[in-house]
C-alpha cells in the first residue's frame, strides 16, 4: 500500500531523498509519525551515535530551518520523540542503508546539547512503505534542494 501525492492535502508535509543514483524516495511524515505515535509501545527504541558534522552540514545546505533550529535549541524543557529512521528496502540500489525520516530537527537539539546519542525507532521496510508517496514526478538532487524545508510544530 502507498499513498497517492494527489491524496495528500495541500499543507501536508513529505520527507523527499533523492539519491546519487538518482532514486526518489517520498513519505507522507505526518501520517508516519501518527502511525509511529500509536504503535510507540510495540516499537523497540534504539540509542543512536549523534554526529555533529551532519547537523553542521545540514544547516549549511539548507535541508533544515535555520529558524526552526534555534527555536527548538532555546527551549530547554521541551520533551523529543526519538527519531524515525526507515531500513531501506530489500534489493535496493542506492549506496545507504536507512533514511533518516523524520526527526533531523531533534538531531540537531541534540547536537545543540552536547548529547552523544539519542533515541530512535528504526522502522522495517514494511512498517513505513505504506506511507510511500507515489505519483510524483522523478527530480534531480539539484530540484529537491530548491524546494523550501517546511518545518514547525505538529
Amino acid at each position: 500500500m502507498t499513498i497517492s501525492f494527489h491524496d495528500m492535502h495541500d499543507k501536508e508535509r513529505m520527507y523527499s531523498f533523492v539519491g546519487d543514483n538518482g532514486e526518489n524516495v517520498h513519505v507522507a511524515i505526518e501520517r508516519l509519525y501518527k502511525w509511529v505515535q500509536d504503535h510507540k509501545f510495540q516499537l523497540k527504541v534504539y540509542s543512536t551515535p549523534v554526529h555533529p558534522h551532519l547537523a553542521i552540514k545540514w544547516i549549511k545546505t539548507g535541508l533544515v530551518s535555520r529558524q526552526r533550529s534555534i527555536e527548538l535549541c532555546a527551549n530547554t524543557k521541551l520533551a523529543t520523540d526519538p527519531i524515525i529512521y526507515g531500513k531501506e528496502k530489500p534489493g535496493a540500489v542506492s549506496k545507504i542503508d536507512m533514511y533518516l525520516l523524520d526527526g533531523r530537527h531533534r538531531y540537531i537539539r541534540a547536537v545543540h546539547y552536547g548529547a552523544p546519542i539519542i533515541e530512535a525507532y528504526i522502522l522495517e521496510p514494511k512498517q513505513w512503505l505504506a506511507f510511500q508517496v507515489t505519483n510524483i514526478p522523478q527530480m534531480s538532487q539539484q530540484q529537491l534542494q530548491r524546494i523550501p524545508v517546511v518545518s514547525g510544530p505538529r
